[in-house]
């Protein structure tokens, strides 16, 4: 028996209107087209003081750094979609990153990093902030994909967060296979073929309105 792939997808950014929160919401609709399983982290649900050791030697480390780090561990295969800020990744990632780094008893140090299978993302042609997110995770372990999707262009989206240009759409569909792909090519052992879903004819998207 098979079952899904398990997929975590979040965005480096809070903000209502963020083209990035609305990609994701569309990335996980996509998924979902194509059997995989996927979770969407909203990080505005946990809200995180800026890292500080003192704060951290003296009141631990906070719940939400905890349930986020809880759902990094959980899920093998992270799709990040990030904006960029002055030409690097947003503080408010750097912060849930320097978090969810904190030893924890009982658990392997970086544990939640270590062999995960990375996809980046933007909406808003980041590229020079998806070049340090990678390098800050590749140094933690995590195993990022060459290959990133960057809209370059500002995209109209319709209201599941997909693009609403049918070949923009497309090129999701594909990046996206090609991610799953990839990380049933990392797990061998994984209790899910998705490669032989490969040659299959995949479903479309929902239509978009409008």
């Amino acid at each position: 028996m098979t079952s899904r792939p398990h997929v975590l997808v979040f965005a480096g950014s809070t903000r209502d209107a963020s083209p990035n929160r609305q990609l994701a919401r569309g990335v996980v609709t996509a998924l979902g087209a194509l059997d995989a399983q996927a979770t969407l982290l909203e990080l505005s649900e946990y809200p995180l003081p800026l890292y500080d050791h003192d704060l951290q030697a003296t009141r631990g480390i906070p719940r939400n750094a905890m349930v986020v780090r809880a759902q990094l561990q959980r899920h093998p295969t992270w799709l990040i979609v990030s904006p960029e800020h002055n030409g690097s990744l947003p503080a408010l990632l750097k912060n849930v990153i320097d978090w969810a780094c904190c030893p924890v008893s009982g658990q392997a140090p970086l544990g939640c990093f270590k062999d995960k299978t990375v996809a980046l993302l933007s909406a808003t042609g980041a590229r020079h902030g998806l070049l340090h997110l990678r390098h800050i995770l590749e140094h933690l372990g995590a195993r990022v994909l060459d290959r990133e999707f960057v809209l370059e262009e500002p995209v109209a989206f319709d209201p599941a967060g997909l693009p609403r240009d049918a070949e923009l759409r497309a090129r999701l569909e594909a990046y996206l296979a090609e991610v799953l792909d990839t990380a049933a090519e990392r797990e061998p052992q994984a209790p899910w073929a998705w490669r032989s879903l490969r040659h299959k004819a995949r479903p479309p998207f929902p239509a978009s309105p409008g």
